[in-house]
């Protein structure tokens, strides 16, 4: 009897337009002085040379011609195609991103009755960008228990193309740029990963820091002063949908525990055949690779793609796959460092 999982069915779909450092910063200007009419302090040669630091070079948004959806239902057939599935053979449908267009009752619902799924079950999870991999926890959890039998995990991030982008790209002040530096770096993308039934279980373990939430966040409605006091939030210029994150002090909160969770994790301190990290910084994981001593076998999409949130993981495998560097029966970790605060470490065999 088979009590665990793996992914028979994967797929990555991009939006068209490639971003570049430049266009980024020329956007935040632009944005930052129609609404407070605001001229950055610092010269553009100075902030694009602190972006040029990170690694990363463009990230793709999403055109005025595009359709998210349609971008969502080709990753979806192809992620069937690859698996030799049907859609009537999908039982569960999970969405696990940040970006939502319904409160209610989730996004899972609507994509399915756009896609024209009839009579099948289905919910959102929302963990931050360690979405997915808390998705992957739930599917395994299912399928060990002949739950399902087929279950599709969506992820879909496009928060920061036309107007979607505005109030995160529009500071008031140079020190503003402490938190919404990590917007710069954010993509846009679409995955679609099918789960089934295996002989091999995932290893996975998930850390909570919730003392750090107001490090990263971001609001879905106006938050009173007093509640502010009680979320740790006071002195903090936002407004509703804006992006918010410090990314040195989520580093500082999370790095150590993540770097036990990684050492604990491995076996007779051998690493997996490929490791994906979550897309936040290219340079930060190549220092917590240093620290734990070890060539880590990183395979990094955040130069071409950015910080694609709950999508980092199923595009880093997507990708891999493609170039060849990725193949069955191959040993695989995740590492991800998410708002909430949560850590997770991943191994299982692709």
């Amino acid at each position: 009897m088979k009590h665990a999982m793996k992914i028979s069915g994967l797929s990555a779909v991009f939006p068209s337009t490639i971003v570049t450092n430049q266009e980024v910063i020329e956007i935040l200007e632009k944005e930052s002085r129609k609404k407070y009419n605001y001229s950055l302090s610092i010269p553009r040669e100075a902030l694009l040379d602190k972006l040029n630091s990170t690694e990363i070079k463009t990230r793709r948004w999403l055109s005025k011609n595009e359709s998210r959806i349609d971008l969502i239902s080709e990753a979806i057939d192809n992620a069937l195609i690859d698996a030799n599935l049907l859609r009537e053979d999908i039982d569960l449908i999970l969405y696990a991103s940040v970006h939502k267009q319904f409160k209610e009752p989730g996004d899972s619902f609507f994509i399915a009755k756009a896609l024209g799924f009839k009579s099948i079950e289905c919910f959102d999870v929302l963990e931050a960008c360690n979405s997915f991999v808390r998705a992957s926890h739930i599917a395994q959890a299912y399928l060990e228990t002949n739950s399902y039998k087929n279950i599709l995990v969506i992820t879909s991030e496009f928060m920061v193309h036309d107007d979607e982008h505005l109030s995160s790209f529009q500071i008031s002040d140079i020190k503003n740029l402490e938190y919404a530096f990590s917007t710069l770096t954010v993509g846009e993308g679409t995955t679609a990963t099918i789960f089934t039934a295996s002989e091999h279980k995932w290893k996975q373990k998930i850390v909570g820091l919730p003392q750090h939430a107001n490090c990263c966040f971001m609001t879905a409605a106006n938050i009173s002063s007093e509640d502010k006091t009680k979320y740790g939030l006071n002195g903090q210029d936002f407004v509703v949908n804006q992006f918010i994150s410090y990314g040195l002090k989520l580093h500082k909160g999370g790095s150590s525990i993540l770097r036990d969770m990684v050492v604990e994790s491995l076996e007779k301190r051998e690493l997996s055949d490929i490791v994906f990290p979550h897309t936040h910084s290219k340079v930060a994981w190549d220092k917590f690779g240093q620290g734990l001593k070890l060539k880590v076998p990183y395979y990094h999409i955040f130069q071409d793609y950015g910080n694609l949130v709950s999508s980092s993981l199923p595009v880093g495998m997507y990708l891999a796959r493609k170039e060849g560097k990725l193949k069955r029966n191959m040993k695989v970790s995740a590492w991800m460092a998410a708002a909430g605060m949560s850590l997770s470490v991943t191994d299982f065999k692709f």
